[in-house]
């Protein structure tokens, strides 16, 4: 019973390193993207309408085509601020949230899991007036790693008082 619940935990606690890398990871994914719609929306919604152009020539209703061609229509049309903001904002607080994670912060347990929720929250919310599956696999995501760091801050706190 000992060795089953233990080799949980460590199950958890290596998903849970990994979950945080990959949030690291995306973060850091972000804040490039962030850099790129500010100085090159225009070019990559160009791009995004000529990947498609062809898929869509020949199937009209190809749902993957369709949302990538909705995508860079919104790129090159959209008054840009806010998606750039988004980008920037989430991915900094990702990395840096990572970042204080890694470094076994007792803080940073409470702020991420509280920090990922209102992120989920307002994801579910634009999710409601855009129905972008990216937001949706996003949250899902975040979701994942809320549950993770719940466990791995429940296995901190344990040990810290053994």
């Amino acid at each position: 019973m000992f060795l089953q619940r233990l080799s949980k935990i460590n199950w958890l606690h290596d998903a849970f390193e990994v979950g945080v890398f990959a949030k690291f990871v995306h973060g850091l994914g972000e804040l490039l993207g962030a850099g790129l719609l500010l100085f090159k929306a225009n070019a990559i919604g160009n791009w995004l309408y000529y990947l498609t152009f062809w898929e869509l020539q020949e199937d009209p209703h190809d749902w993957l085509a369709l949302q990538i061609d909705k995508f860079g229509n919104y790129l090159v049309m959209a008054k840009h601020g806010f998606p750039e903001f988004y980008l920037f904002s989430h991915g900094l607080i990702n990395a840096l949230l990572a970042l204080a994670l890694w470094s076994k912060k007792m803080w940073a347990y409470p702020t991420a899991i509280t920090v990922l929720t209102l992120f989920v929250l307002y994801q579910f919310y634009r999710y409601s007036h855009t129905h972008s599956v990216v937001l949706l696999l996003v949250a899902v995501w975040d979701i994942v790693v809320i549950w993770l760091t719940i466990g791995e801050y429940r296995r901190v706190v344990k040990s810290h008082g053994d």
